[in-house]
């Protein structure tokens, strides 16, 4: 017996209906993670401009940051794609910009040049592009201070410049 054309339909318009409810709450969800991780974004650059703030690390990267208008905040797997999944994939995240300070996510295999790339300037663009548990990590480096050890651990070649008083 085959179902009735109007019911299987009607099923599907339902089943799409629910899937799309769905698919709306955890882009909510990603879009106050997003909203929280570009807040500390612009925090962070604030922060720089804090002159009580300055250590020489700081100063150290704040010169590098004007250098190459990007400080890379995280690195981690491959989170664009859940198609793909490998140890050999990487990815990070940087604060670059010159005038416009956006969020760059970039992914790659092994020690090959990047293959995806991606810039954000607002919160809905990076919840759309990125799952929602690396997002999660992303904000728990940010909020927990982790991520200023990783900062200069990412930019190990400042941990090498003498320290100079002015």
């Amino acid at each position: 017996m085959e179902i009735p054309n109007h019911f299987r339909d009607e099923l599907e318009r339902r089943l799409e209906e629910e899937s799309k409810t769905e698919e709306d709450s955890r882009l909510e969800a990603k879009l106050r993670i997003c909203r929280k991780i570009f807040d500390w974004k612009d925090r962070f650059l604030i922060d720089w401009k804090d002159e009580s703030l300055k250590t020489e690390k700081v100063n150290l990267l704040y010169a590098e940051f004007r250098k190459y208008n990007l400080v890379n905040i995280y690195i981690s797997g491959w989170e664009h794609d859940s198609k793909i999944e490998s140890s050999a994939c990487w990815s990070r995240v940087s604060i670059t910009g010159a005038r416009v300070h956006i969020l760059k996510y970039i992914g790659g295999y092994r020690s090959y040049p990047p293959l995806y790339t991606e810039r954000f300037r607002e919160p809905r663009e990076m919840a759309v592009y990125l799952k929602q548990d690396y997002l999660t990590q992303l904000l728990d480096t940010l909020e927990s201070g982790r991520v200023y050890d990783d900062i200069l651990k990412f930019n190990k070649h400042l941990e090498a410049q003498p320290v100079t008083s002015r």
